[in-house]
């Protein structure tokens, strides 16, 4: 894997920020070079997470993912991702 999340219930060690550290930093391609660098290893405990802490992910489209696992058959039908392409963001219609 390219990247990893570990969740912990206890802060972590120095150990294990140490090992996190030294797994360096993950650019995905596409995303220019100057932006934030992303670590590899993320650690976080429960308590972030319950905080709204969320991990550092690669700025990638759902779509351009989508394309990139070959699901075609989706792509001309409305979806929640229209937000990302400057169309008006999905909603449910009204019963």
């Amino acid at each position: 894997a390219a990247m990893g999340l570990f969740v912990t219930l206890a802060p972590p060690t120095k150990a294990m920020a140490s090992e996190a550290a030294d797994a360096g930093h993950y650019t995905s391609p596409g995303t220019p070079r100057a932006a934030d660098p992303i670590p590899r290893v993320q650690i976080l405990t429960v308590e972030d997470l319950l905080k709204g802490i969320r991990p550092k992910l690669p700025r990638t489209s759902p779509r351009a993912a989508g394309r990139s696992r070959g699901i075609g058959r989706w792509q001309n039908r409305p979806s929640r991702t229209d937000c990302f392409d400057g169309r008006r963001p999905w909603s449910p219609r009204p019963f």
